[in-house]
């Protein structure tokens, strides 16, 4: 078969020293050396979110004007939607999906066959990209809960098919949602005993209206907000009140599924309020509701992880395929780096953190390795262990003193 000379986008000098073999973009849990369920244990969660890469120009695959999170606005970027497993032993990501906007990608033929896009890949929006990876990555691995963000929790056919597999959930929704305190009645098609007669169902006009969950919130009374400790972290103990009602929630104009609507309500001056649904059974606590509501920030220690440690968003490949070999690269050093860090614990008093690893690795690895490499990467591990001790030991007592002041 005869070579072309022809520069493809993911022929890139800098990137690339040979073209690259075929991977498959709908998974990438199948190459970890170790199942993540065997090594992040306990009261596992699902994570969906996504991921801006700003880019200049417009031959990469899927970059459009949109929104960015890595820089806050509307921007050149490309947008990929990414699937976190997490517990409270640890987190990773683990698959992603790359979207394409559906006018400047989806339906353009000749940009599609520029960068290399697979024909039977067709426009998703990305919670439809986000089910895809819960329903296939996402159902190989034992979880107990799965959480989004409002992105995603606006989109009632997301939520229905996380329903549908039997997927208990907790996201956050926008104050626009629609809900009944109360399932109505519903009119079945057929005769009306006047004029033409229904062709679908509808609520009965005698039955109440829907209301916003911003309204039932409003409504709700003093004795029903709770205020809850739902985390500690590196901003301190953090606190809210929360309240909870049983509502029916509005599917296509009909009563959809009974599910808990959650309310959160900051300490601040100016109050934000903050709406979560879930499916969650009818025994679930208020704090484990809120617990797992509050527990997507892995999915940001993963970006930022991915794009500090190893070159999540440094990369110049323009291609369809270029793009899924990167990120899945980028998967796999952040798994290794994870299952390294507990090897590295069992061995330490106080334990090797990932830019520990990091900087063992660029030791070792470097272009001018120093002539005892190895002791030099022990006694720059043990400085850091020391003085993170110190560290842990003085945020402890802060802690414990905070602890004492909110009783």
């Amino acid at each position: 078969m005869r070579r072309s000379n022809k520069r493809s986008p993911d022929n890139q000098a800098q990137n690339h020293a040979k073209t690259p073999q075929p991977v498959d973009p709908r998974g990438s849990t199948g190459r970890f050396p170790l199942h993540p369920a065997d090594v992040i244990r306990r009261a596992r969660t699902l994570i969906i979110d996504e991921s801006g890469f700003a880019k200049c120009g417009d031959k990469s695959v899927g970059v459009a004007r949109q929104y960015c999170g890595a820089t806050g606005k509307i921007d050149n970027c490309q947008i990929g939607v990414f699937l976190v497993y997490a517990s409270r032993h640890g987190h990773t990501l683990l698959d992603s999906r790359l979207y394409l906007p559906e006018e400047e990608w989806a339906n353009n033929l000749p940009r599609r066959q520029l960068a290399g896009v697979p024909e039977e890949v067709v426009f998703r929006t990305k919670p439809e990209l986000a089910a895809e990876l819960l329903l296939g990555t996402g159902q190989k691995l034992r979880h107990r809960w799965v959480t989004f963000d409002e992105g995603y929790g606006k989109d009632p056919v997301f939520l229905s098919r996380l329903e549908e597999a039997d997927q208990t959930y907790i996201g956050e929704v926008p104050k626009s949602v629609r809900a009944w305190l109360e399932r109505p009645e519903v009119e079945q098609p057929g005769a009306t005993g006047k004029g033409r007669p229904r062709s679908k169902p509808r609520v009965r006009a005698d039955q109440p209206a829907a209301q916003t969950v911003a309204q039932i919130a409003a409504a709700l009374p003093a004795k029903a907000w709770q205020r809850l400790t739902f985390r500690e972290g590196s901003k301190g103990v953090q606190q809210a009140e929360f309240a909870r009602v049983r509502v029916v929630v509005e599917r296509d104009d009909l009563p959809g599924p009974e599910l808990w609507l959650v309310v959160e309500r900051s300490l601040d001056q100016e109050p934000k309020i903050k709406y979560y649904l879930s499916n969650a059974a009818v025994e679930t606590a208020l704090l484990k509701l809120v617990q797992v509501g509050h527990s997507r920030w892995p999915v940001e220690d993963c970006f930022l992880q991915g794009k500090q440690e190893v070159g999540l968003d440094a990369y110049e490949v323009r291609g369809w395929l270029g793009w899924h070999h990167h990120v899945t690269l980028v998967m796999l050093a952040l798994w290794f780096l994870k299952l390294e860090t507990q090897r590295l614990e069992k061995k330490a008093t106080d334990g090797i953190t990932l830019p520990d690893v990091r900087r063992l690795l660029q030791v070792l690895l470097g272009p001018e390795p120093p002539q005892d490499p190895q002791q030099q990467a022990l006694d720059l591990s043990a400085w850091r262990q020391r003085r993170n001790r110190r560290a842990r030991e003085c945020h402890a007592k802060a802690r414990l003193q905070r602890l004492r002041r909110t009783g």
